[in-house]
């Protein structure tokens, strides 16, 4: 009997011609139990299928037009990083009888595989712009990294290849130093403008290149928001800048359309007069009438949750099997996050709330409570059984759609805090990271 295996792939570079050879995949998994995943990093992602035989052994013949730069893996089992290329005939032997599972390669293009090793090791390493001072060495140092990776990169034999990972490297490169932004620059309260290393790097970004428009422009946007006075609402900084940085009005209008479908689609409007700009916005980058309508229904119902809104209640079902309301807490100021086991920044988050938690330990006055949206129970208990949460946990009985739809939230973690007196205060309340900022609110209410 065959077991099914995703593959998932996406197309990169330039078209190769008529009738190429099909790429060859094939393989065999030791202690095989469960599902193969080939996952490509492009954004656009197109799903396949290979089948796998009960004695491990798996192949695919498909053609492709251009190379791309996958994993190929078992679900929570391990992977092999690989650019595939047209024609290309590629070999994977995995052991899923160890732990960690061990992948070996073995076929065409190893010029290519050897390069991704290092571009993988130079680029999916984390260094703290902490432990290298000022903008100027981080920039030095990252930008030896890319000088080695790129002598690497001439060394593949396969031109579109090369072509593609220029990019990649140029792309990667530029993450990097922008990460000094935020975790050097914000972290120590250092104004952006204030050190113009830094400024220049982030001003000569050349957004006019596709590849690197598409990447780097939302994070770009981010550091760019900051820059404006906090006396204005943060969704309409964001849109400045979006105006600001935007390399051409097609991507201008594009980059506020997709921004402006999440903040109405997650109710993050904070007055009448927030709600106006941002619906003049849509219709002014091109929102089509019918999309406009259900921005205004969203933006009506967000003011309704507006703080000093009575809170919607809703129903949570404990490990046991017993059904709790948000009103049977009324007395008390609530933290409530929303997360699910799949979710991994939602379990990014879980330390954080353990801490939040813990301050409030036998505070009766606080109840901080997690509330899942698995729609597998087992997945959930089971999250319960190894971790141990120390503080309420509790599930929704449709996967959180009707809490969700409540409200008018889509996108997780998510967390909210209410009064004692069953009053909404924040429908998107700072995440428990930020400790003394959610925290501060909860004392505050406590008065």
């Amino acid at each position: 009997m065959l077991k099914k295996i995703l593959f998932f792939s996406a197309l990169i570079a330039l078209l190769t011609g008529c009738n190429p050879k099909p790429l060859v995949i094939d393989g065999t998994i030791k202690g095989y139990d469960g599902s193969l995943a080939l996952v490509s990093t492009p954004e656009i992602l197109v799903m396949d299928t290979i089948n796998v035989a009960e004695d491990g052994t798996f192949h695919l013949e498909k053609v492709i037009e251009n190379p791309y730069d996958g994993f190929i893996c078992v679900q929570g089992s391990g992977s092999m990083r690989a650019i595939f290329i047209p024609g290309g005939k590629y070999h994977f032997d995995a052991d899923m009888t160890v732990k960690p599972s061990v992948w070996t390669y073995s076929g065409d293009n190893q010029d290519a595989m050897d390069f991704l090793s290092s571009y993988g090791a130079a680029y999916s390493s984390f260094v703290s712009p902490e432990t290298i001072g000022s903008f100027k060495d981080y920039s030095a140092f990252w930008a030896e990294k890319k000088s080695e990776v790129l002598e690497k990169l001439a060394q593949v034999k396969n031109r579109k290849v090369r072509e593609v990972f220029s990019d990649k490297v140029e792309v990667a490169d530029s993450y990097e130093l922008l990460s000094y932004a935020w975790l050097k620059m914000r972290k120590e309260g250092i104004p952006f403008e204030s050190d113009p290393d830094f400024m220049a790097f982030f001003n000569n970004v050349d957004l006019s290149k596709n590849a690197l428009c598409k990447a780097m422009l939302s994070s770009m946007l981010n550091v760019k928001a900051d820059m404006y006075s906090n006396t204005i609402e943060y969704s309409e900084r964001y849109l400045a800048a979006i105006d600001e940085l935007s390399p051409n009005l097609q991507v201008r209008d594009s980059v506020a359309a997709d921004y402006l479908e999440s903040i109405f689609r997650d109710s993050k409007i904070s007055s009448e007069e927030n709600a106006e700009f941002l619906l003049a916005k849509a219709k002014e980058v091109g929102v089509d009438d019918a999309t406009l309508q259900g921005y205004k229904e969203r933006a009506e119902k967000a003011l309704a949750l507006a703080p000093g809104s009575d809170a919607i209640d809703f129903e949570m079902i404990d490990s046991k099997g017993d059904v709790v309301k948000l009103s049977d807490f009324k007395g008390k100021v609530v933290y409530i996050d929303f997360w699910a086991t799949w979710c991994l920044p939602c379990c990014m988050q879980t330390p954080y709330m353990a801490k939040v938690a813990t301050k409030y330990k036998g505070d009766n006055r606080v109840a901080c409570v997690s509330v899942s949206l698995d729609e597998n129970v087992d997945d959930w208990l089971e999250n319960l059984a190894n971790d141990k949460p120390a503080w309420p946990q509790f599930r929704t009985a449709d996967a959180g759609s009707a809490v969700q739809n409540a409200y008018g939230f889509a996108a997780i973690p998510r967390f909210m805090l209410f009064d004692r007196e069953g009053k909404i205060v924040d429908i998107d309340a700072p995440r428990p990271q930020r400790m003394d900022e959610i925290t501060g609110m909860i004392d505050a209410l406590l008065k």
